[in-house]
């Protein structure tokens, strides 16, 4: 009887363990969304190259190809170490800033169990520009800090939601009135039209704290919607934004242009992975 006992539970631990590790469905169909971090982690073994184009507004007319001879740029390298962890760092053109991120899974959606995937993001930025001459500077003020946690549920095989609290932390600001810290909230939608196309959507809302400062009322919230193709082993997203930075601290403090002003920047990323080694 006891040895029947403990085949049944060595047979239902199994059972539960196995029910926990089936199929997780991805919810978005990169590591990105547009600008923002999605809830996906790279396959150990993959290393992904991303480049990201973002043009001037449409509205600069003629004369300029409508944004087209206007242009920042981001190139970026991903790797998956784990199923639970990756990094990645870039080089964008905008402020010449040098990124650099890790990303941790803490909790997958998975079927039949609770329906939200959780992942903890923290990210590094360093201003490249040339430093005011008229006072003493240090390196430590090229940087900024951006703390995240995203949470994520594929409501079914077409609809994903993701919302992901915020926090930036500039060490040094602009004016004295500005907050060395940065309270905001991301949301984010795909709809996948088939299984390889998906229109996405993101906003993120900037925290509004106390006093109106410069840092807040001379720039707007970041809204950019896009259209996603998945072909094997490339991603392509034509997308229009507001937001002509793609380094965290840019898009989400320091996007100058407003959707309902017209200025509306057309862009585009290219993915393309690599399976550097198989995982064991």
């Amino acid at each position: 009887m006891k040895k029947n006992l403990i085949i049944m539970f060595c047979l239902s631990y199994i059972s539960i363990f196995s029910q926990q590790e089936k199929i997780v469905y991805p919810h978005f169909n990169n590591t990105r969304i547009i600008n923002l971090q999605s809830i996906e982690s790279l396959n150990p073994g993959v290393m992904e190259l991303k480049i990201s184009h973002r043009f001037g507004a449409v509205t600069e007319g003629a004369n300029n190809l409508f944004g087209l001879d206007v242009a920042t740029m981001r190139i970026g390298l991903e790797q998956g170490v784990s199923k639970h962890f990756m990094f990645g760092v870039g080089r964008s053109t905008f402020g010449k800033t040098f990124d650099a991120f890790a990303k941790f899974r803490l909790l997958t959606q998975n079927e039949g169990g609770l329906k939200l995937s959780i992942s903890a993001l923290s990210t590094l930025n360093a201003n490249g520009t040339p430093f005011d001459k008229g006072r003493k500077n240090y390196f430590t003020s090229r940087l900024s800090y951006i703390n995240q946690l995203i949470f994520s549920s594929r409501i079914n095989e077409r609809i994903s939601l993701q919302i992901s609290p915020t926090v930036v932390h500039k060490n040094l600001v602009k004016f004295a009135l500005d907050k060395n810290t940065t309270y905001a909230f991301g949301f984010a939608s795909t709809f996948n039209i088939k299984k390889n196309i998906s229109l996405n959507l993101e906003y993120i809302a900037r925290v509004k704290q106390g006093v109106n400062t410069p840092t807040y009322t001379d720039y707007y919230n970041s809204l950019s919607m896009g259209l996603g193709i998945e072909t094997k082993g490339h991603f392509f997203e034509f997308h229009l934004t507001n937001s002509m930075p793609m380094a965290e601290t840019g898009f989400i403090t320091q996007t100058t242009d407003a959707w309902l002003k017209g200025n509306i920047h057309p862009g585009f990323n290219i993915i393309r992975d690599f399976k550097l080694y198989k995982k064991r």
